[in-house]
């Protein structure tokens, strides 16, 4: 065992001291450090709250997971193809995999978690499986999934499903990890650190460290000074107001796109945001330059409601910049003077909402903020009862589609489109653009078919407003060797 026992030591710092984890007995070169923001929500692996997952995805693996630059690997699947009918997807297993109890992986493990991540009351992975018709294990190494609809991008929505033991459902459920990844769960003291041990039976490449902790330093002074006093080798989500001082101290600072960004979208069931002109108008008020500012620098604006390295992405797109006198000009053509309207927003973006506000007074719309706990946002959207609704999304799977398939395409219960479009909008044809999108095989044909629906969605229907991206920004020891992965998850297996 590399670990044989945990006690405390403390570091003064110049704003707070922080308690640092020492594991007694395991060599110096062989520990990682890496400090982060905030506990985790759950061990689960039906969670896919950022930070809880990315811990897990340490322990657990999944039949197939994107590499740093998102492009789709095998995994716990050796191989995976699509059958004639263009429903069924068959995935080989690989053999002799063990997981961390000691017990062998096979299709009932595959099943088990497909049951849990799909069907489970907690699930939050459940809306990227509700195409799945049906899952069977046709024997111990070969599992076969059919859809309701054609779907090319279903190999990345399996890829969400973590494994684990069939036989260990209780454990699982009660917190207790266990997966067949290159690290496994040795401790967990809530609130201040979480630490992982090498899986010396593990099927792939030996991670170089032997053992990994993640200290949980919520305080940005600590976090800053855990790096610079050597507590920690790796710090995760640095602000940017730190990237100079951690260079100039001999650290390697490394910036990254973020997967998420941030739009407005309209209520299509208002007269007035049916009106086109309106909609123009709003999106030449905003000042995505000004909103951007208010990030300290870890937000970029955009032109389009998908980031930059995502399929889908189209570079033709120019978007609307802020132009006050063309704004004006069409306000006052095609709308009441003193109109009223409501954002929705969550009360983290508060601070956006009262630029926003600024921005609309500009072409005489008097703009009431509702902002709601982040567990109340979709709900409080649902009511219809707002113009605007201020939201992101995070495209992890690296490609639009169930961005598309999810919250553009008009809603279709049946066939379980458009879950999440709650704007009101509904148009035939680019219904009929979406779905040919999760049909068409060809990379090359796909790639022009969502570049173009995404310049419809933005320049012709005008459907929202994109406002920004978010950057990520990482900084450690010199003495590491690692690049850091466009998800944004922190994976110490990839740490050379």
């Amino acid at each position: 065992m590399s670990f044989n026992l945990f006690f405390e030591d403390e570091f003064n710092f110049t704003f707070n001291a922080i308690k640092r984890v020492v594991i007694s007995g395991d060599n110096y070169e062989d520990r990682l450090k890496v400090a982060i923001a905030a506990d985790i929500f759950s061990f689960s692996p039906t969670i896919y709250e950022s930070n809880s997952r990315g811990i897990s995805m340490n322990i657990y693996e999944s039949l197939v997971r994107p590499n740093k630059f998102l492009q789709l690997q095998p995994q716990l699947a050796l191989s995976w193809g699509l059958r004639e009918d263009g429903l069924t997807w068959d995935f080989k297993l690989r053999g002799d995999v063990k997981f961390h109890d000691g017990s062998l992986f096979d299709a009932d493990d595959v099943i088990a978690s497909i049951k849990l991540a799909s069907e489970s009351e907690g699930s939050q992975v459940k809306t990227l499986l509700t195409n799945i018709d049906s899952y069977q294990k046709i024997d111990d190494k070969l599992i076969r999934i059919k859809t309701k609809t054609p779907d090319v991008v279903f190999p990345r929505k399996i890829g969400v499903v973590l494994i684990f033991p069939s036989e260990k459902v209780s454990e699982i459920n009660a917190g207790n990890p266990i997966g067949t990844g290159p690290y496994k769960f040795y401790k967990h003291t809530k609130e201040q650190s979480i630490a992982l041990e090498v899986n010396e039976n593990y099927w792939g490449i030996q991670p170089k460290y032997k053992n990994v902790i993640f200290y949980i330093l919520k305080d940005k002074f600590d976090r800053l000074n855990a790096l610079k006093g050597g507590v920690i080798d790796i710090l995760l989500n640095v602000p940017p107001s730190y990237t100079q001082e951690i260079e100039q101290a001999g650290y390697e600072v490394k910036v990254r796109p973020g997967l998420e960004t941030n739009f407005l979208f309209f209520n299509f069931n208002d007269s007035d945001i049916q009106n086109k002109n309106v909609r123009i108008a709003i999106s030449h008020i905003i000042d995505k330059k000004s909103l951007s500012n208010l990030g300290e620098s870890f937000l970029k604006p955009i032109y389009q409601f998908v980031p930059t390295g995502i399929l889908g992405y189209n570079a033709d797109i120019s978007g609307y910049e802020f132009d006050k006198l063309l704004a004006q000009s069409l306000a006052r053509d095609n709308l009441q003077k003193g109109r009223k309207m409501n954002l929705v927003l969550s009360d983290r973006m508060l601070l956006f909402g009262n630029e926003l506000k600024k921005n609309f007074a500009l072409i005489g719309i008097e703009l009431n903020i509702v902002s709601v706990p982040d567990n109340q946002l979709i709900d409080e959207i649902k009511k219809g009862e707002s113009q605007l609704y201020f939201i992101g999304w995070r495209f992890e799977l690296g490609d639009v589609g169930d961005f598309l398939g999810e919250v553009i395409h008009s809603r279709d219960d049946f066939a379980k489109w458009g879950k999440l479009n709650f704007t009101g909008f509904k148009d035939n044809e680019l219904d009929r653009l979406i779905e040919e999108s999760f049909s068409t095989l060809d990379f090359n044909k796909r790639t022009g078919l969502l570049k173009h629906i995404m310049a419809k969605i933005v320049e012709d229907y005008v459907l929202g407003i994109p406002l920004f991206e978010s950057k990520i920004i990482y900084a450690h020891a010199p003495r590491i060797k690692w690049e850091p992965r466009m998800d944004t998850y922190f994976l110490a297996s990839e740490v050379k």
